[in-house]
């Protein structure tokens, strides 16, 4: 990308001028070219190619989860969530896959699951039960930006509160752009349309 991009060259151009003329890698321009330093030169070009570190491919692959077994009914999609970076477990190796999920534990997943690999800092004053110190904080103002999840009431977003099977549909569909399609109810079956 263009970040990476200096003086006509890139990443890239960068790395391949340390390449001499038999194909090998050298740690210095004007060193000889050694097994390490292609090895590592290999690997980079590789992630830059991919898009991906191999570290990153690694961590996905080997995710684990010490209460997700292998034969868990949402095992797969759980690792695969997990391993790009959309969902995380606690401190102590565990998923906790029976837990219910808050309004603002859903609302990182589906600002993080469409937005992989971005990090958010920027923050809201909207809601008064959202501080600005919350873990959350920018999560959820992604999420009420973009119109895809809403507060309780003026003011109030409840990041606590345990979210509902309707809420999340409702996301779900706004996420993928087919709101005008659901016709939202007025009144206490909102849902219904979603």
């Amino acid at each position: 990308g263009r970040e990476w991009t200096k003086n006509e060259g890139n990443l890239v151009s960068a790395l391949l001028a340390y390449r001499d003329s038999s194909g090998a890698f050298r740690h210095t321009l004007t060193g000889k070219g050694n097994t390490i330093a292609t090895y590592q030169a290999l690997i980079a070009l590789n992630d830059y190619h991919s898009g991906e570190s191999i570290y990153h491919r690694l961590r996905k692959a080997n995710l684990r989860f010490d209460d997700v077994s292998e034969h868990h009914f949402a095992g797969q999609a759980i690792r695969s969530l997990a391993g790009e970076g959309v969902i995380s477990g606690y401190p102590d190796g565990t998923f906790r896959p029976g837990n219910p999920v808050a309004r603002q534990e859903f609302a990182k997943m589906i600002v993080l699951a469409a937005n992989k690999g971005q990090s958010f800092d920027a923050t809201t004053s909207r809601f008064k039960d959202v501080p600005l110190s919350s873990w959350a904080n920018p999560y959820i103002k992604v999420a009420v930006d973009r119109k895809l999840v809403e507060g309780v009431s003026a003011g109030s977003f409840a990041p606590t509160s345990k979210i509902t099977g309707a809420e999340v549909m409702a996301v779900l569909v706004r996420s993928m752009g087919l709101e005008s399609s659901a016709k939202p109810a007025a009144g206490e079956r909102w849902y219904d349309g979603y």
